[in-house]
């Protein structure tokens, strides 16, 4: 979806022409700046970038030719993790992902992002503190040790749920899956 990404971030572009501005990724970037001085190849730039940028815009990343995505894009997880401000198209799933409305951090038009923009560069306080909530969020939450301990918690409870429904032991399947010391399980 490169070309809709294209559309929005140019049409973005022309709201905001007054303000220092950088948007794009490895396919296309519309800027205020005379010289780019950071390469957005360079991993370790990105951490520099999402936390040195007043607000962070990300449209369009998770979706596909022609097809709206309903998911998240891992980067505002990236974001937050690294304590920076996003906004972000609206998906339906926003509501499961921060304990926060998410009409405070989305968007469903240009028209909309551009007003955020402007709120927020006004409302800086504001602003950072929705950044805190984002980071604390992120780091008690969504780190990677987290996630997969909550998979394992809702596959023990779902295999406790069918245990008792058809009256199975449940070191029948236990016994068959077992994590190693390095965390990698064998069946």
């Amino acid at each position: 979806m490169t070309w809709k990404r294209k559309a929005f971030f140019g049409l973005l572009s022309r709201k905001i022409k007054d303000l220092d501005y950088f948007f794009g990724g490895k396919d296309f970037f519309y800027t205020s700046r005379r010289k780019i001085d950071f390469d957005l190849n360079n991993k370790y730039h990105i951490r520099e970038i999402y936390t040195k940028s007043s607000i962070n815009i990300v449209y369009g990343a998770s979706d596909v030719v022609f097809v709206k995505g309903w998911g998240i894009s891992n980067r505002i997880y990236n974001i937050a993790y690294c304590g920076g401000f996003f906004l972000c198209d609206y998906r339906k799933h926003m509501n499961n992902s921060f304990n926060i409305d998410p009409s405070l951090f989305s968007f469903r038009t240009v028209g909309e992002c551009h007003n955020k923009i402007r709120f927020y560069l006004e409302n800086i306080r504001m602003r950072e503190e929705l950044a805190n909530k984002f980071h604390n969020h992120v780091i008690e939450h969504c780190t990677v040790d987290k996630v997969v301990k909550k998979l394992i918690d809702n596959i023990e409870e779902i295999a406790e749920k069918h245990h008792e429904a058809d009256g199975s032991s449940k070191n029948d399947c236990s016994s068959k899956v077992k994590a190693t010391d390095s965390g990698k399980f064998l069946a």
